[in-house]
């Protein structure tokens, strides 16, 4: 017969899984559009900010610059802090470049942008190793 703190103990555990199934996905579906949506809006963004053609494709390529950066440096903060606060850190991050780059203004376009960048490339990293550490039994 199962005890009830088994019973317990199963239920926060199924729970706990759920959570981090739908926490892995929330977090994965905000990973692209921010980056993508910059592209196909570039000719409108020039128009609106005034910037040049050598300032769109910076702007463009900032994130791509967060990548090469941050990616090696990624797994050295996460065995530091922990893979969930650093991804945790990330997801602030991320949502605080969105946020900045709504602000009407180049600069905040700029810094919200690279921002985002090094949010995304730190959970490019470390969201895979999460997935294979918590869902172990399911690979092997």
């Amino acid at each position: 017969m199962f005890t009830k703190n088994y019973v317990q103990t199963t239920g926060l555990l199924r729970i706990k899984g759920i959570l981090l199934v739908l926490g892995i996905i929330l977090m994965a579906s905000n990973l692209r559009a921010s980056l993508t949506v910059v592209g196909p809006l570039t000719a409108t963004i020039r128009a609106d900010t005034g910037l040049s053609s050598i300032l769109a494709g910076l702007l463009t390529t900032l994130p791509l610059i967060g990548f090469a950066i941050l990616s090696p440096l990624a797994p050295i903060i996460s065995r530091r802090i922990g893979t969930e606060h650093t991804l945790l850190a990330s997801l602030v991050a991320l949502t605080a470049g969105i946020i900045l780059r709504s602000v009407p203004t180049v600069a905040a376009l700029f810094a919200g942008t690279a921002l985002l960048g090094a949010a995304i490339a730190v959970c490019n990293v470390l969201l895979p190793g999460l997935i294979k550490r918590d869902f172990q039994t399911k690979w092997d």
